[in-house]
This record gives structure tokens, C-alpha cells and sequence, in this order.
């Protein structure tokens, strides 16, 4: 069977790229499709990995009004019009805005396979003809013991702590100061994929705050 693949590169870690073909493989899928879509301008961890790979990037502006989101579901819907190969389509993002997408898709009888982390809802796990979860491996988990010292350290008396302190800190140390040398998309991703050692708010001065559990 021959299937597409999109990777939200705004909601996914760059390390499970590896993971997603791999499991394509062992299900005998021939991938015929690759795109990954995201803001080109702001560096992140998927920089490097795909332009040592043959995925075809797909520039996006101003990715907080999701225009990658809707990029990927034009391409995917247009894809399997001009090709009639297309079996299955694999969508690879813990995002929950992608439920339309994959019910449409279904009707067209596609099989859909989306690609997540545990935060994804469940509403969207279900909306998947299957989902594979996504697990960080011990040997992909950095230490994340400088940012708990550094949360610690910055918050004072306070529970919460604004996040550009937090990266300060890092900063002073010496030590990794940018999501992606941890693994993860942004800071927001990092925190709510280690939900059982920090919590998060918005609403500090318009910044991420951030407070160990």
C-alpha cells in the first residue's frame, strides 16, 4: 500500500522522524509522499534533520494563526486527487485541528493513520482509522535536571516564574538554552510533554510561566 506523509513540524519533535518511517516500513507501507510544514525563519530542531533528508519542506508565514495546519490539509486533499496511488494518508502532529481532515478523508476511503504524542486528545485519536502514539525513548530523553534547578532557582518565594527568566538562568550556567536542544518544538512543548514535573500558564505578563509541580 503507498502513503502519504505530513509532518506539522510546529507540533511534533523533530525526533520522532526516524520513529514514523520506520513504522511505515514494518507495516510494508511504500511512502511515495513526504512534506513537512513549517516557519522556515524561526530555527528549530527539524532544521538540520530535513535537509539531511528527502522531505520536501513547505514554507508557512505567520504559523500562530495555523497556516501550516491549513497548508498540510489543502496539500493532502489535493494530493490524492491528482493521484489516484494514494491508499493511506499519515498525519504526524499531537494538534487536535486536523479531526475534519481525517473524517473527509475517511469518507474518500483513505485510510488514515495520524501520529502523536500522549498529550493528543482523545477526540482526535479516535477520529484516526489508527493512531500510533509516539514515545520518547530513553536514549532520545535529554536531562531535564538544569531546567528543574533553573525553575527552582528563578521562581524565589513565587510558585510561578516568567520563562524568559528561566532561559536567563540557563544562559548564566552555561548550560542548553533553547527547546530544541532538548528535543522539543518550543518551551510550551517541552513543559506539557513533562506535565508530571512542571505546569504552565499564559497569562504572565503576555509570557510563558512556568512552576515545577
Amino acid at each position: 500500500m503507498k502513503i502519504a506523509l505530513y509532518f506539522d513540524c510546529q507540533n511534533v519533535s523533530h525526533v520522532f522522524l526516524r520513529d514514523v518511517i520506520s513504522y511505515c516500513q514494518n507495516e510494508h507501507y511504500e511512502i511515495i509522499i513526504k512534506k513537512a510544514y513549517k516557519d522556515f525563519t524561526k530555527h528549530c530542531g527539524w532544521d538540520e534533520v530535513l535537509q539531511a533528508s528527502d522531505i520536501e519542506f513547505v514554507h508557512v508565514f505567520n504559523c500562530k494563526s495555523n497556516c501550516a495546519d491549513l497548508s498540510l490539509c489543502l496539500d493532502a486533499l489535493e494530493d490524492i486527487m491528482v493521484s489516484t496511488q494514494i491508499d493511506a494518508i499519515g498525519i504526524i502532529s499531537s494538534d487536535c485541528d486536523f479531526m475534519p481532515l481525517t473524517i473527509k478523508l475517511k469518507k474518500l476511503g483513505k485510510i488514515v493513520l495520524g501520529f502523536g504524542e500522549q498529550k493528543t486528545k482523545q477526540s482526535a485519536k479516535d477520529a484516526y482509522s489508527n493512531f500510533i502514539l509516539l514515545h520518547r525513548q530513553i536514549d532520545k530523553i535529554c536531562d531535564l535536571s538544569d531546567i528543574v534547578q533553573a525553575v527552582k532557582e528563578s521562581s524565589g518565594s513565587n510558585s510561578y516564574v516568567c520563562n524568559a527568566k528561566v532561559v536567563n538562568f540557563l544562559q548564566n550556567k552555561g548550560n542548553k538554552v533553547k527547546p530544541t536542544d532538548y528535543g522539543f518544538t518550543s518551551w510550551k512543548n517541552l513543559y506539557e510533554s513533562n506535565a508530571q514535573i512542571f505546569k504552565i500558564k499564559s497569562d504572565f505578563k503576555s509570557d510563558l510561566a512556568v512552576a515545577l509541580v
